[in-house]
């Protein structure tokens, strides 16, 4: 909103809104957002859990490269979702059918 019309490099604004439209359940619109905090911020490792617990919630985490992937388990494995109120690595990896999904893809 205001912020971001204010000051649209704002990558504290982006991740918050993204936030806030993924637990009114927009999660397209957080993606987005999360993206756009990105852009600005490549190496926020809090973005980059957050954003892949939206493609988590999508069903589409392995939409995400294998090195981002992989990334992001490490640090959900070093204790970056304790800072987002998570419990674990758990969090962010697929589970299930997609998991498998993701581990083929790893075997190529």
């Amino acid at each position: 909103g205001v912020i971001l019309a204010r000051d649209p490099k704002n990558v504290e604004a982006w991740s918050r809104r993204a936030g806030l439209r993924r637990e009114k359940g927009d999660l397209e619109g957080a993606l987005a957002d999360y993206g756009q905090a990105l852009e600005l911020a490549p190496g926020d490792r809090i973005v980059l859990v957050r954003r892949a617990r939206v493609h988590r919630d999508l069903g589409r985490f392995e939409a995400l490269s294998i090195e981002e992937q992989q990334r992001v388990i490490a640090l959900a494995s070093r204790g970056v979702p304790q800072c987002l109120g998570d419990g674990g690595a758990s969090h962010v990896r697929p589970s299930g059918e997609e998991a498998s999904r993701v581990r083929g893809r790893e075997q190529r």
